[in-house]
């Protein structure tokens, strides 16, 4: 979890991190799924990196590494909901976690 053990770690913050190692946000992002949805896009990958104002050395990164920073893997996740929605069920539609605020005294 990206931030286990943070100063600035709360319970709903762990509940968020927990949430999306659930649903596998980052660990979905490969290289080949990034490269699949830049050609059903009709984009070049790094066209598809400044759509998401990725930096490029963060996508070469990316190539090396078959991993995108949680950020970046959240926005493919929401794009390729939204562009796939008609073609996949293998899609994430809403990934954000439900988020119940504490209530006021």
């Amino acid at each position: 979890m990206p931030n286990r053990g943070s100063d600035l770690e709360t319970q709903a913050s762990l509940r968020f991190d927990i949430h999306y190692a659930k649903i596998g946000i980052r660990a979905r992002w490969s290289i080949l799924r990034y490269r699949r949805l830049a050609r059903f896009l009709g984009l070049t990958p790094g066209e598809l990196a400044s759509l998401l104002h990725l930096r490029h050395l963060d996508l070469k990164k990316a190539y090396r590494t078959d991993h995108f920073p949680g950020p970046a893997a959240l926005l493919l996740t929401l794009l390729e909901a939204q562009s796939y929605k008609d073609y996949s069920v293998n899609v994430i539609p809403f990934p954000f976690p439900r988020y119940d605020p504490p209530q006021s005294p």
